[in-house]
């Protein structure tokens, strides 16, 4: 496969609005404004017109003026104006009523979109950096009730992004290899909060056509991932030698120019895990994993055993390279012995995000075992989280949970209040969120 196709692999980083945000800001803020079409046509809004919970567009029997005409029917919203094909739209009778599209992102050059009865429909584009220009006003509704209420609407939402990362996977193995997508997991895992985004970018670069059909010799891999990620190394010394003399067997996998440029961070990142720390560690997984499937693996090991902690401890435990076990970076030694390989919180945030969902989709496309479905649910339902998340801790506490209270521990309840506060909170709506209307006559709190 292509090495271009791996960036389908990772969701991107980029700006997130929900179509209920860009709702919201149209009724509110944006239709006020004058705008253009996309062929420079002159467009008023007399009426945004109803807001439809429906199917079919998202306003119905709005008025517009387009140049001196006047038009009365339905607007479509979406963020990307390929959505309109995407989503079908022009082989649904429903949107044959449409009169404009509303799009905050050009991806093609176009001035219409087109009905299931072939009427053009004008585009009317917003440059998605003017959704920042208005500020979130949202106000949480203070729960009062008893938290046995408020943690069964976590366990709920948190089940909801749990499944959405199992569905991610699942629809990805039509196109990638479960162990690929293993892979991609464990690079971005081991770049923690920073680096992330750096790793995924090392992932892309690695040569894993070659490494699958076992044409990289295991004993080079260390060479060719610290190459291909480029870092600076200011102290150097044997060890920092060795990695980047010139070696003929794997200089066909080195570029002088990659289109995804890779700086590394160190600020605000423990020296234990310094990217030359992690990407050490990245080599002796994919040597110890070269030979042995790292999807049937963990799926063998997990459903032979109820200790599932332990297990995958195990499998995410690696030889130990010396040298790392006396360095943060290259050339600098410390006296004191550093442990190489992650830590329990850190294995239970890969297990959790990355390796109990992957196994998921992939007991769902294989074999369909519904306990061993049934068993991931019950670990990650009740699997408790070393420590809170900084955004989760003030939830609870602007909640007024008690710091005692168990189940803020419990890591389903966290990916609920990370779900809540992606889908309502940041996106003005309040009146949506299942917290807030827990208790509609609760105290407000401006967030």
């Amino acid at each position: 496969m292509d090495i271009s196709l791996y960036s389908q692999l990772f969701e991107p980083s980029r700006i997130y609005f929900s179509e209920k945000r860009l709702h919201h800001l149209w009724s509110q803020y944006l239709w006020k404004k004058l705008h253009q079409s996309t062929t420079g046509q002159k467009i008023s809004i007399i009426s945004t017109g109803k807001h439809n919970d429906n199917e079919g567009p998202d306003f119905l029997n709005s008025q517009i003026i387009i140049d001196d005409n006047y038009l009365t029917g339905d607007i479509e919203i979406h963020f990307d104006n390929h959505d309109w094909y995407y989503h079908s739209h022009h082989k649904d009778k429903k949107y044959n009523n449409c009169i404009l599209h509303i799009v905050f992102r050009k991806v093609e050059n176009t001035d219409h979109v087109l009905t299931e009865n072939g009427k053009k429909v004008p585009i009317l584009y917003i440059p998605y950096q003017e959704l920042e220009n208005y500020p979130h006003k949202t106000k949480c509704r203070l729960h009062t009730k008893s938290p046995d209420e408020f943690f069964h609407i976590l366990e709920k939402y948190g089940l909801l992004r749990f499944n959405k990362k199992t569905d991610y996977f699942f629809k990805q193995s039509s196109r990638f290899n479960f162990d690929l997508m293993f892979f991609w997991g464990i690079f971005k895992s081991s770049g923690y909060r920073y680096n992330q985004e750096n790793m995924v970018k090392l992932f892309l670069r690695f040569p894993w056509k070659d490494y699958f059909n076992k044409k990289l010799l295991p004993e080079k891999i260390e060479k060719i991932l610290f190459q291909l990620a480029e870092l600076e190394i200011n102290n150097k010394d044997e060890y920092s030698e060795y990695l980047f003399t010139f070696d003929p067997l794997i200089n066909q996998y080195i570029h002088k120019q990659y289109n995804n440029i890779i700086n590394w961070t160190y600020s605000r990142t423990r020296p234990t895990n310094f990217p030359d720390r992690r990407i050490s560690w990245l080599t002796q997984f994919l040597k110890k994993y070269y030979n042995d499937p790292p999807t049937k693996m963990i799926f063998n090991m997990l459903q032979g055993n109820n200790d599932w902690s332990n297990q995958i401890g195990k499998f995410l435990t690696v030889s130990s390279n010396k040298y790392w076990q006396r360095h943060y970076r290259f050339g600098k030694e410390t006296e004191k012995t550093i442990n190489t390989n992650f830590g329990k919180g850190r294995r239970d945030e890969i297990a959790l995000n990355i390796i109990l969902p992957l196994l998921f989709a992939y007991n769902l496309k294989n074999t369909e075992n519904d306990n061993f479905r049934e068993k991931i649910l019950y670990y990650v339902k009740n699997r408790k989280l070393t420590n809170e998340y900084n955004k989760i801790k003030k939830y609870y506490n602007k909640h007024n949970i008690p710091i005692k209270n168990k189940k803020r521990k419990i890591w389903i309840n966290s990916q609920g209040v990370l779900y809540i506060n992606e889908n309502f909170c940041s996106q003005d709506l309040q009146e949506l969120c299942p917290i807030c209307n827990l208790n509609k006559k609760g105290k407000d709190n401006e967030n």
